[in-house]
């Protein structure tokens, strides 16, 4: 399998061009926080809900229902979120344009597709760039953004291997084995614990998915092949393996992660009484505002702090308030251990809810609400034939 066989030649159509735009600046402006481009991705987001105002004009019940039940949820805890964060507003604003952004592109689910599936190949071509002209010694992925650690690089990479994993399949039935093998090479050079772990679980999914759809013989031999060539690496080369993994990767010190856990427990304890259960609790007094400057390195625990309860519980919700069941079952099952993986990884990192990231969780919902005839929008500007490589 090569990575043609992921994304079969199409149009590269007017569709494809704005999400590819809009998806580069999104990831960009979120990766580097560079005030400028976070405005130009805002502006251009307006811009672009603006110009579509028609499409909502068709938003099916299911996505009112969602929607709705999304904003209600975040004015409830407006006003004590007010008080409690000045900033509150922006994370509206967050939620609104990822909203908005998600709802028009999947409008065509094709060119959104496609579009993620470049944007996953591009990021993983500059890191695998970046990498061959640094080196792999000193853990060089802590240096390739100026307001990131190695661990942020490697979670963005997830999300958008999720995501264009979801997609590929939804369109295509094909599993992404081989962009899941080269996200799953830079996360091992990335050191985390968490996104090594969510990588090998999506190269996991996709090879077992990918076996799932050949017959069952081959299927079998694949499978059986697999495992014989795993088990005789590791018997060959097992002091390497486990030397390897003791000194680059955070696995060989365990899986439990002390301060993280220790965040966790000091935020449970100020959800004392039913006012800070159901509307957030402040930082004060935990390690997460006393050693690590107000950063919970959890999306859950982030989510609760500024929306509160109701939030956190509808944004789980989503994908089953949207879920339509007109794909088939194969393909959703898929696409829900896509969702999966990324609400595992955003435990232990502030992926998500609410950041302008929520935009990919966003956009996988609103696939699953549409179906398979309802893929694309009509595009009447021409294209030039596109084939991914």
């Amino acid at each position: 399998m090569d990575q043609r066989s992921e994304m079969k030649q199409c149009r590269f159509t007017y569709s494809d061009l704005r999400a590819c735009l809009i998806l580069a600046l999104l990831v960009v402006a979120f990766a580097t926080r560079e005030p400028i481009l976070l405005t130009a991705y805002a502006v251009a987001s307006l811009v672009l809900i603006l110009a579509n105002i028609p499409a909502f004009s068709t938003i099916a019940s299911r996505e009112v229902i969602a929607v709705t039940a999304l904003a209600v949820a975040i004015l409830l805890a407006f006003p004590v979120t007010l008080i409690r964060n000045a900033n509150v507003a922006f994370h509206i604003l967050a939620v609104s344009i990822s909203l908005g952004v998600a709802y028009v592109l999947t409008r065509n689910v094709e060119a959104y597709v496609r579009a993620s599936w470049i944007i996953l190949v591009t990021s993983q071509a500059y890191v695998v760039v970046y990498l061959a002209q640094t080196g792999l010694d000193n853990f060089p992925l802590e240096n390739i953004l100026p307001e990131s650690s190695s661990n942020g690089v490697t979670s963005y990479l997830i999300v958008l291997q999720a995501n264009a994993c979801a997609g590929v399949y939804l369109l295509r039935r094909q599993a992404s084995v081989v962009t899941s093998l080269i996200t799953l090479g830079i996360c091992i050079v990335g050191y985390g614990r968490g996104s090594l772990l969510a990588a090998a679980a999506l190269v996991a999914i996709n090879a077992l998915f990918a076996f799932g759809n050949r017959s069952q013989a081959t299927a079998m031999v694949g499978a059986l092949v697999t495992v014989a060539l795993t088990a005789c690496a590791y018997l060959i080369y097992s002091e390497e393996i486990d030397a390897f993994v003791q000194v680059n990767t955070k696995i060989g010190s365990g899986l439990e992660d002390k301060p993280r856990s220790e965040i966790m427990t000091d935020y449970m304890r100020k959800l004392d009484n039913a006012g800070p259960m159901l509307f957030g609790a402040d930082y004060k007094g935990t390690s997460i505002d006393n050693s690590y400057f107000g950063n919970p390195h959890n999306s859950y625990i982030r989510a609760h702090n500024i929306f509160g309860l109701p939030y956190l519980l509808c944004i789980l919700l989503w994908p089953l308030i949207l879920d339509r069941r007109g794909w088939p079952l194969g393909s959703r099952i898929f696409v829900y251990t896509m969702i999966v993986v990324v609400l595992i990884r955003a435990f232990t990192e502030p992926l998500l809810f609410p950041t302008l990231f929520d935009f990919f969780y966003f956009a996988l919902c609103f696939a699953l609400a549409r179906t398979p005839t309802e893929l694309s929008t009509t595009d009447t500007r021409s294209g030039s034939n596109y084939a991914s490589n």
